[in-house]
């Protein structure tokens, strides 16, 4: 290889390295404002009362059958 060749390999492999830098200090640097809103705890509450409601209502018909 040349070393003209070799010249232009070390630049283009820096400056790649650079970019990707740049990406890693992007991702690494906490961002004010998150892309989605938090949803209210209340209606997560409300829906994980409904989610269980159903399993602990079976719960307790097959405990009603065992004690009958």
């Amino acid at each position: 290889m040349t070393g003209t060749a070799l010249f232009f390999v070390i630049i283009g492999v820096c400056v790649a390295a650079e970019n990707l830098m740049k990406v890693v200090d992007w991702l690494d640097t906490p961002h004010e404002a998150p892309r989605r809103a938090r949803r209210p705890v209340a209606v997560e509450a409300r829906e994980r009362d409904d989610a269980l409601a159903l399993p602990c209502a079976e719960l307790a018909l097959e405990s009603a059958l065992y004690a009958a």
